[in-house]
């Protein structure tokens, strides 16, 4: 399904650009995806200017370009830049490539979770709760064959940390209760039950349990909306 998927937005660029070419990756994808990555714009001189310079590129792309960029299967980086350009420039008519994205790419998909956020759509808020509820099935399952580090990966690898942040921060612009829903569900408290009896595995999923107290949230994802909010194209 997943190459399926990829394979159908492969097009050619307006001006030819390649993106298995080196100069390409030089050009549009080297400079930006290690500062995209984790927010790491944060620790930049000037995170507002290097935003900017990623909405830029908008410029350089048609909505095909950009399909095909953050589709791109043979490569990981043009789908970090991708993401960002579309959910800066709020570009709404990619909004749903993001959402299907998120269901058949969810490893390390950040990328993808916060530009849902600054969508702020109720099918992409739809999207992050089902990403996080159906990745805690799974990890419950785990869990119950006493697989507690494979559980903890799942969590991990799947950016279930940035899904955790995005609901409780779209929560809380929404006057919505999708987190509290979440971390008061029967499959999270069976998480914690389960892992308080393997007490070695327990402390790393009960930090997320901390997030339930109204002020919490990680700082970086509370730091890097107020960044964000002053690039994005807002109508």
């Amino acid at each position: 399904m997943k190459k399926t998927f990829f394979k159908q937005f492969i097009r050619k660029f307006k001006k030819d650009i390649d993106l298995n070419d080196v100069d390409t990756h030089r050009k549009f994808i080297n400079p930006y995806y290690l500062k995209l990555m984790g927010f790491n714009f944060l620790r930049d001189d000037n995170p507002i200017k290097f935003l900017e310079s990623v909405k830029s590129l908008k410029d350089d792309f048609t909505l095909d370009d950009l399909r095909t960029i953050l589709m791109f299967e043979e490569n990981w980086r043009p789908r970090k830049v991708g993401a960002w350009v579309i959910g800066l420039c709020q570009i709404k008519e990619l909004e749903k490539e993001l959402i299907e994205y998120l269901k058949i790419y969810p490893i390390y998909c950040e990328h993808v979770i916060s530009n849902l956020v600054l969508f702020n759509s109720l099918e992409g808020r739809k999207a992050i709760n089902e990403h996080v509820l159906g990745f805690l099935e799974e990890i419950l399952f785990l869990i119950k064959e006493n697989k507690f580090h494979d559980g903890w990966n799942l969590f991990e690898i799947n950016s279930l940390r940035w899904g955790f942040n995005a609901l409780k921060y779209l929560d809380a612009i929404n006057k919505t209760k999708d987190f509290e829903n979440m971390i008061n569900s029967n499959i999270w408290k069976e998480i914690l039950i389960k892992c308080n009896e393997n007490s070695s595995s327990f402390s790393r999923f009960y930090y997320y349990d901390w997030f339930k107290n109204e002020e919490n949230i990680d700082c970086d994802f509370t730091e890097s909306f107020k960044v964000i909010k002053n690039v994005v194209d807002y109508e």
